[in-house]
């Protein structure tokens, strides 16, 4: 499948956006087994209690990636994960943000979730100070995650790869 990189350099992330009170969704970010634990209803929502769980937790308490989440105290809206300075699908540089994958709950989609909790990790990554350049891909027939990754500031298509299906 055809992959579709964009890139959005330190200085272009956009500003903050003023609290949305009328929403029911929170954005968290996930970097430690703290905040894990804190989490722990939301991510059990879409993760359960088995292994995927344990994985997600080993990858944040070893510090291999952190998670951003949009939802409610018990149920995941969209989240996806920020890596720094690797990515296995193309060359990075050891100062860029990856992010991805980036999911969204079929029933909540359409209505810029995937936008928001983009933006959210963006700030957040500019706010940590570790990255240059943040990074993103999806698929050419993601029509949707396109749009999203457009509205949350993203540059490009940069470049295209070929992803073997799993």
């Amino acid at each position: 499948m055809k992959q579709f990189v964009y890139s959005l350099d330190f200085n272009e992330v956009l500003p903050c956006e003023k609290k949305d009170h009328s929403s029911k969704s929170k954005m968290v970010i996930i970097d430690s087994f703290t905040s894990f634990i804190r989490n722990i209803s939301m991510l059990s929502d879409h993760f359960g209690y088995g292994r995927a769980l344990l994985k997600l937790l080993l990858k944040i308490s070893l510090k291999k990636s952190s998670m951003y989440c949009s939802g409610t105290k018990k149920t995941l809206y969209s989240h996806g994960f920020i890596t720094y300075g690797r990515c296995k699908h193309y060359p990075v540089e050891l100062s860029d943000a990856v992010i991805g994958p980036v999911f969204t709950n079929k029933n909540m989609r359409g209505q810029g979730l995937a936008t928001r909790a983009l933006v959210f990790a963006t700030q957040h990554i500019q706010a940590r100070n570790k990255s240059k350049r943040i990074i993103i891909d999806t698929s050419e027939d993601n029509h949707g995650m396109q749009i999203a990754i457009k509205r949350a500031g993203f540059n490009g298509p940069i470049m295209e790869f070929q992803r073997d299906e799993c």
